[in-house]
């Protein structure tokens, strides 16, 4: 059906289920009798259909990938049976760079959010994910203007690239995430007081600072964590305390330029790269903490630490 000048369709009973492609590229579509819809929208089925501006699809489980991409002027989507979104399903295309501008999105029973899924929707200022299970990497990138964020309690990951670029991200509860891909937050303000209270695991430059959009955390409560990549922190002028007694592994440069004074070493520490402190101007011990109290030297194993000065094992033993 891919035409330039078709603006109505209407379906004549319910049960339909749009196939792949069904009305990719007809730019002047405006009026569409979604209720009729049932059960599955198929890839790229309204993609390209740029004069569309309200949805509402009730009988719809699942959207396919790139079923709503380039449509510029969608602002109200509501789907209250929708369980799946699939990859780029409302993302900006290479060739357009549009997408829809969200003013309302009423999503209460999906699960599944698929890569690439809202990439570039820059008038998204908030969503409820409440009931996502899964949610796919760089799904929200550069939602520029996405300031609040709720994730269901039982969402355990947050993949890499996911809101990357979302540059006014203040408000997100991420207590009950495990692990936090590469890149995941990069740019994102945040907060004073980040709690990744059962964050096990944070990849590379996943809360990189960019300098223009400087991050807001002052204090890292992450009290499980285990591994911080490269770059993690890079660039988080205003975090000055730490609390992870659990680290094992510290990538390269993955506190640079931030406000820690001090730093406490774990027992279980088993890599430090190098330059992990690298511009920190007020940086100046590394402590333990032994029997309750903060000292600074102690043979921790496979780390010592004297008088406030790090030591560790060369990689040639």
């Amino acid at each position: 059906y891919k035409s330039a000048k078709l603006e109505t369709v209407e379906f004549g009973g319910n049960g339909v289920t749009v196939g792949t492609s069904a009305f990719e590229g007809c730019t002047a579509l405006t009026n569409v009798d979604f209720a009729d819809i049932n059960g599955v929208i198929g890839n790229r089925a309204f993609m390209g259909c740029k004069s569309i501006t309200d949805v509402d699809i009730p009988g719809v489980t699942e959207l396919g990938e790139n079923a709503f991409s380039d449509c510029a002027k969608l602002r109200n989507f509501k789907a209250e049976n929708l369980k799946t979104i699939g990859d780029s399903a409302f993302a900006s295309s290479n060739q357009t760079n549009q997408t829809a501008i969200f003013t309302s999105i009423d999503i209460p029973n999906v699960e599944v959010i698929g890569y690439n899924a809202f990439y570039k929707c820059q008038k998204l200022a908030s969503i409820d994910l409440t009931g996502v299970t899964s949610l796919g990497a760089r799904s929200f990138r550069e939602c520029t203007l996405l300031k609040t964020v709720t994730l269901d309690e039982s969402l355990e990951r947050i993949e890499s690239y996911t809101f990357y670029g979302c540059s006014l991200l203040t408000n997100i509860d991420l207590s009950n995430i495990t692990f936090i891909g590469s890149t995941a937050f990069y740019s994102a303000p945040l907060c004073e007081t980040l709690n990744l209270d059962k964050v096990e695991v944070i990849e590379s430059m996943a809360f990189y600072a960019n300098s223009k959009k400087p991050c807001l955390v002052t204090t890292l409560n992450a009290p499980v964590l285990r591994e911080v990549g490269d770059q993690a922190f890079l660039g988080n002028g205003y975090l000055a305390v730490v609390n992870a007694p659990k680290l094992e592994k510290i990538g390269y440069r993955a506190f640079v330029a931030t406000a820690i004074e001090e730093f406490e070493v774990s027992e279980a520490l088993e890599y430090f790269d190098t330059n992990v402190f690298e511009l920190c101007e007020k940086f100046t011990d590394f402590y333990a903490v032994v029997d309750g109290e903060k000292v600074y030297t102690a043979d921790l194993g496979g780390v010592k630490i004297v008088d406030g000065v790090l030591y560790t094992k060369h990689s040639t033993g």
